[in-house]
């Protein structure tokens, strides 16, 4: 009895430990759901070409992603680093890391602006394009970035890095967009955490942290309204038109991954005064600005999602007063001046342009050096003056004609759409006469000068030619001619064989009355009666009435210089082409009569047939 109750209370403590134990590992569980998620929607693993989703884990307030070898991770889509700011962690695994901020250039397609992060002998140091050298007190990096005049600041733990090297520029614009890359080394296995980031770090709306809240992560659906060229937020996020309303505006919602795609996709501009839309798609809108003051309204399904007031600028409301200007900067000289160069060769840089009346000398585009504050490059009118060897002109087109050999100079003056004009003495001292005497302090640097050599490659090459036959006209296939303003003069030879030399045969429109056939009676034309016959049109087309070898020659020599070219084709002349005839056909040509009675015998044989053998039709009753 004690023992059956001594099980029985056995029993029930194991029960009730299973329930507790069961109930706790169900509430660990629940904890762990609300405290961690697993994710692929930040981080990318870069290997070439390919970008592969890196799962990561938000948990305990980071986004860690574990690494267990060198790696390229970049964060999913693009951002905005106009104000950016992004706190990670550097563990004591990692000997370097990199951080790549990418975007288009100034001088070049893209450009990569890089701090880079090492951990030598237990101190962590950061440079930054490889200049500077700061330690870091803590493993916690807060980077924080601006985009000052196409420059990169970076802020690294509260200490700003100087930058004003050229070569890291990024293109100038209201709102610069890059992606964000992390090269990382590591010695071991490790994880990489992301505490915090942020397109516009003085607005706490933008910041995207990652705490969970009941297993959930709180994004924030905020956007950053990129717009194309010369148009900009104001600090009150308005829009400010820095071109002429009835114009085009195009605008591109750029935000962070950790906003969800169908978030984007939903946010449209809706029609109002002032604006018209031209195009929308997903994450894009083009719109035409028709109203100065007009509100941009963008709506997520029916719910607003934000507003912004377009001020436009009024042409001829005296607001813009200052003429375009020159950056000033060697090394956008140097590389114009390298384009300038290539421009003047043929393709591969063999040979200079060709010489000619329509022949010009395109000038590079000055984007990278030219600037207004009004007005985008695209928009700019110019007045180029350009000096030949012989002559001076100017032209409001970028190509400076080519008409002789020599040294050419030229400068671009730019004009913005309210008139404002770059001064000619800016770049030139002339004296009271107009003759150039040096240049301006200001601008000088901004005349350039290339050589023209008589040098452009001129061909004449004949075509391989088929075969022509006595007594049938004959128009031979054209040269294939390279050289630009050129006369051309064509000549026709013959000679029997090769043992022969080639007799000269004039075209019969140059044949007067006293013509010398001495030369011609070698080969057989004794008069104009037989040069008639063989009718060259002192061109590509003549008659042959003699077998042999004819040869066409053409000389080209251009208009502006004394150059010359040469080039020969040749047809072979055979007898006359000969008429096929069947047997059947001759025979009936020499036997006219014999095949008349023949068919009329063959017509009377069918009719005796149908006579015998047709049995007439029986009357009937």
């Amino acid at each position: 009895m004690i023992n059956t109750l001594k099980n029985k209370l056995i029993l029930i403590f194991v029960a009730i430990t299973l329930v507790f134990t069961m109930a706790f590992a169900v509430n660990v569980n629940m904890v762990k759901a609300t405290e961690e998620v697993t994710t692929e929607d930040y981080i990318v693993a870069v290997e070439g070409d390919k970008r592969i989703k890196k799962d990561s884990v938000i948990s305990n307030g980071v986004l860690a992603t574990k690494i267990d070898k060198d790696v390229n991770l970049e964060y999913f889509g693009d951002i905005v680093i106009d104000d950016f700011m992004v706190v990670f962690n550097f563990t004591d695994e990692m000997e370097s890391l990199k951080v790549n901020l990418t975007t288009k250039g100034f001088y070049e397609d893209k450009v990569t602006n890089v701090l880079e992060l090492k951990l030598e002998g237990g101190v962590l140091s950061a440079t930054f394009n490889g200049e500077g050298n700061l330690t870091l007190s803590s493993r916690d990096v807060e980077l924080a970035v601006k985009v000052v005049d196409g420059f990169i600041i970076p802020t690294v733990n509260g200490t700003p890095f100087a930058n004003a090297n050229d070569d890291y520029k990024v293109e100038k614009q209201e709102t610069t967009v890059a992606t964000l890359g992390f090269d990382i080394k590591v010695s071991g296995e490790t994880t990489f955490a992301i505490d915090q980031i942020t397109q516009k770090a003085s607005d706490s709306a933008y910041l995207q942290d990652f705490t969970l809240t009941n297993g959930e992560l709180a994004v924030r659906p905020k956007a950053i309204v990129v717009l194309n060229e010369f148009f900009s937020l104001d600090q009150n996020g308005n829009i400010r038109c820095v071109k002429y309303l009835n114009t085009t505006l195009t605008m591109t919602f750029k935000a962070l991954n950790v906003i969800p795609e169908d978030i984007m996709e939903d946010i449209k501009v809706v029609e109002a005064d002032g604006v018209s839309i031209v195009k929308q798609s997903n994450g894009t809108a083009t719109l035409i600005l028709t109203k100065n003051n007009a509100v941009i309204t963008l709506k997520q399904g029916e719910n607003l999602y934000k507003e912004f007031t377009v001020q436009g600028l009024l042409k001829g409301d005296g607001l813009d007063v200052t003429a375009p200007i020159y950056n000033k900067n060697a090394k956008a000289i140097a590389q114009f001046k390298e384009q300038l160069e290539e421009a003047t060769m043929q393709e591969g840089g063999e040979y200079h342009i060709q010489i000619g009346a329509t022949q010009t000398l395109k000038i590079p585009t000055m984007k990278s050096m030219v600037y207004d504050d009004y007005t985008g490059y695209e928009d700019l009118k110019q007045v180029v003056y350009y000096y030949t060897p012989s002559t001076s002109s100017q032209t409001s087109s970028m190509e400076i004609p080519i008409r002789e050999a020599g040294t050419y100079k030229f400068f671009v003056a730019f004009v913005d759409l309210e008139g404002n004009e770059m001064e000619k003495e800016d770049f030139i001292v002339e004296d009271d006469k107009g003759n150039y005497v040096g240049l301006a302090s200001e601008y000088g640097d901004y005349v350039f000068t290339f050589t023209i050599e008589d040098d452009a490659p001129m061909t004449v090459t004949g075509s391989a030619q088929e075969n022509g036959y006595l007594e049938v006209k004959y128009t031979a296939k054209d040269f294939d001619i390279t050289g630009a303003d050129y006369s051309s003069v064509y000549k026709l030879y013959y000679r029997e064989s090769e043992s022969k030399d080639w007799v000269e045969i004039p075209a019969i429109k140059t044949v007067t009355e006293d013509y010398d056939y001495t030369v011609l009676s070698a080969i057989g034309i004794d008069g104009k009666e037989d040069l008639e016959a063989i009718s060259y049109n002192g061109k590509l087309t003549f008659i042959p009435t003699m077998k042999g070898e004819y040869k066409i020659t053409c000389d080209i020599a251009t208009t502006y210089s004394s150059r010359t070219a040469s080039g020969e084709t040749v047809v072979l002349v055979q007898d006359a082409v000969q008429k096929v005839n069947t047997g059947a056909i001759v025979w009936i040509e020499n036997n006219v009569e014999s095949f008349i009675f023949l068919t009329i015998g063959t017509l009377s044989l069918i009719g005796l047939v149908v006579v015998l053998f047709v049995k007439p039709k029986e009357k009937q009753d």
